[in-house]
């Protein structure tokens, strides 16, 4: 059994990095907003363009994160059935997306590199929206103390090769239960890891939100929904999907994930800024 696509096994001893906040309760105040966008590493800087205008490279981008994201959500199921009798794994695990350029003597190559954090399975991590509500708050207290926030370091437990020039490109989500079961009903019913199906929510610094659902061995391919465009070229699917126009709910898991991309987003601005200014002493 192997975490090296993943993420390591969750520490006994400790389920978070700081202490986490009541749920019901408003985590700390972001940071003030900026009059800027966010620019290098934290920003945006490919954009879904107008209609009259098709980007193939942030649709292939998407799909990168599509892949990996199930990816990662395939090998969640496996290591949660690996491991469901000695260090059961929670149902729920994070995300977060990078962008890196491999350099060739053709066209630019694109990789998305991605880092995660599982957590043992418990009470405390059994309900999304709750466990995201927790991690914006605890990047959000770092924030507050005038520290650094890196998901890297201060959430991801296990992370792919990266190059020092990553690009921050989104948060996401994988999650082995479905709308229709919980994941206690997910094990009583899986003979195997083929048999847990799983879903994957992704929010990109584009805009971009993706839903992956992921069902059984027995229940056909993955669906995928985007709120924008995964054609490579225009007119022609590079991939079964459909749009995406959900609506996100006040305190839901895609409300929460929201609001852990923007302290994401803050404290690589943050980074950034200090980086600057000791190159510029």
């Amino acid at each position: 059994m192997t975490y090296a696509n993943y993420g390591s096994v969750p520490s006994q001893r400790r389920r978070w990095t700081e202490p986490e906040a009541t749920y019901g309760q408003p985590p700390p105040p972001s940071p003030p907003p900026q009059p800027q966008a966010y620019g290098g590493n934290g920003g945006p800087e490919w954009l879904e363009p107008g209609p009259e205008q098709h980007d193939r490279v942030a649709a292939e981008i998407r799909n990168l994160v599509v892949d990996r994201l199930s990816q990662m959500n395939a090998q969640h199921a496996l290591n949660a059935w690996e491991h469901r009798r000695k260090t059961p794994i929670g149902p729920h695990a994070l995300a977060f997306f990078y962008l890196d350029v491999v350099e060739t003597s053709g066209p630019a190559r694109y990789v998305t590199p991605a880092a995660a954090r599982l957590f043992l399975d418990g009470e405390d991590v059994a309900f999304l929206p709750e466990l995201l509500y927790k991690m914006v708050g605890i990047g959000r207290r770092r924030l507050a103390r005038g520290d650094d926030f890196d998901p890297l370091t201060a959430m991801a437990r296990r992370q792919d090769e990266m190059s020092s020039r990553v690009q921050y490109i989104g948060v996401g989500v994988s999650s082995l239960e479905t709308p229709s079961m919980t994941w206690a009903e997910v094990q009583q019913k899986a003979f195997g890891p083929l048999d847990i199906p799983g879903r994957g929510v992704a929010l990109l610094t584009d805009g971009t939100r993706l839903v992956l659902e992921r069902g059984d061995h027995a229940h056909g391919p993955m669906l995928v929904r985007s709120s924008h465009q995964l054609d490579l070229v225009p007119g022609i699917p590079s991939r079964r999907w459909t749009w995406l126009r959900d609506q996100v709910e006040p305190n839901s898991a895609d409300y929460w994930l929201h609001e852990l991309h923007q302290t994401v987003l803050e404290g690589q601005r943050r980074m950034e800024e200090r980086s600057r200014r000791r190159t510029t002493r």
